[in-house]
Order: C-alpha cells, then structure tokens, then sequence
C-alpha cells in the first residue's frame, strides 16, 4: 500500500524519510503577488492622498515645525487628486498587466521618497525643519514599500 501512495503521489523513498520530488509550490513563488503590491499601494497612497485632501493643516504641522499657511493648504489639497488619479490608474493596470504596474509602483514610490520623506531627513534639495520621532513614520513607510516591490519584482 505505501508502494502505491509513493508512486501515485510523486514521492521517492530516501532511507528513512520520504521526499518530494519537486518543491511544494509555496517555495517557489512569491508571497506576495504583483496585483498585492499595486493593491498596498493603492491603499497606502490612497491614505496619504485622503489626508492631504481632508487635513492639509495636519499633514504639514504633524511632521514639520512650520505653520501652514493659506498657500500650503492650496497646494497640498491639489496634490492630492494626482494621487488619487495615479492610484485609480494603477488599480486598473494591475488588471491587465499586474507587473508593469508594480514596476511603475516601486519606481514611484522610490521617486517619492527620495523628493519627500528622505529630501526633509537628509536634506539634499532644501533642509526642513523635521519633527522627529513623528517623521520616522513616512521614512519608514516608503522604505518598507520600496523593499516589499524590490521583492515582489525578484520574485
């Protein structure tokens, strides 16, 4: 009887254990697909465009040691429907070709965080004054985002 599951189930008997001759699926591909990814992004940006829509005050003043003024608010709440525009226009790419549109996630998010979170850490084009711990927060948001595509296009 054992004879017959090893057979009929593509298993080798290997002394005292039984293997599989090939790897289960879950080894071979990712954990994460590339519709997951644009669907996080979508959501992730979709958060931040919320925000910058409904609360331009916060979005400034929760990470900066500046006031916001008239102009700031007029800018960041426009800001927001080109994110709202890109994270509709991922969401229907990942539909059709769920790669390109984690390419296009991944190399947004990285020009993201370089002109943003990591332009207002190192201050590269303008030195902003930073309110730390709370700043962490879009730092490590937009890394982590990074790493989890890099790995989603490896895969």
């Amino acid at each position: 009887m054992l004879r017959f599951w090893v057979r009929r189930h593509n298993f080798r008997a290997n002394r005292a254990c039984l293997l599989p001759s090939h790897p289960p699926p879950f080894f071979t591909m990712a954990a994460i697909s590339p519709s997951q990814f644009v669907t996080a992004y979508c959501f992730i940006f979709g958060v931040y465009g919320l925000q910058m829509l409904l609360t331009p005050d916060k979005m400034t003043t929760q990470f900066f040691k500046t006031p916001a003024t008239p102009m700031l608010r007029f800018w960041v709440r426009g800001f927001s429907m080109t994110i709202f525009a890109t994270c509709f226009a991922m969401y229907k790419l990942a539909s059709f070709d769920a790669t390109l549109a984690a390419q296009i996630a991944v190399a947004s998010t990285t020009a993201t965080a370089i002109f943003y979170p990591f332009n207002a850490k190192f201050g590269y084009f303008d030195k902003l004054p930073v309110i730390y711990p709370k700043h962490y927060e879009p730092e490590i948001l937009m890394a982590g985002l990074i790493a989890v595509g890099a790995y989603v296009l490896a895969a």
